[in-house]
This record gives structure tokens, C-alpha cells and sequence, in this order.
């Protein structure tokens, strides 16, 4: 599997264990990534990141002072 998919089936896996698990792409190459590969690029994370958040699977979050956090995106109810 091409490393690309592996971090997003990483990430898609660690939000399915941690559902209100929630951090920033250092954190999650640091912390959620590690115990599979030790060093995780983060410029790859942050990739698998945003092909994620496009898909509607995981939400991007800025805060006040511009940190950005990325947890599992929340489905709206339907009306």
C-alpha cells in the first residue's frame, strides 16, 4: 500500500478507536502514527489530512490563535 493511503487508513483507524480524539498534524504524526512508524513525515500527514477533510471524513478546526486541529468530521442530523 502506498504510503499516502496507509497515513489516511491510519488516521480513518485512530478516529474510529478515539472518536473525540482531536489534534494538531504534529500531534497526530507525533502521537497517533507513532507505534506504527517512528518519525512520521508530517509534510505527509498533513496531506492524508486535507484529502480527508475533502471527502467530509474529518473536520479542520481554527482556533483563536491559529492553531489548526483536525478531528472526525460529525454528520449533521437531516431535517
Amino acid at each position: 500500500m502506498r504510503p499516502f493511503q496507509e497515513r489516511c487508513d491510519a488516521i480513518l483507524q485512530y478516529l474510529q478507536n478515539h472518536p473525540d480524539a482531536g489534534d494538531t498534524v504534529e500531534g497526530i504524526a507525533q502521537w497517533w502514527l507513532a507505534q506504527q512508524d517512528a518519525g512520521e513525515d508530517e509534510v505527509l500527514v498533513e496531506q492524508a489530512l486535507n484529502h480527508l477533510v475533502k471527502q467530509g471524513l474529518v473536520a479542520r478546526h481554527v482556533l483563536v490563535d491559529g492553531t489548526i486541529l483536525y478531528t472526525v468530521a460529525r454528520r449533521r442530523p437531516s431535517a
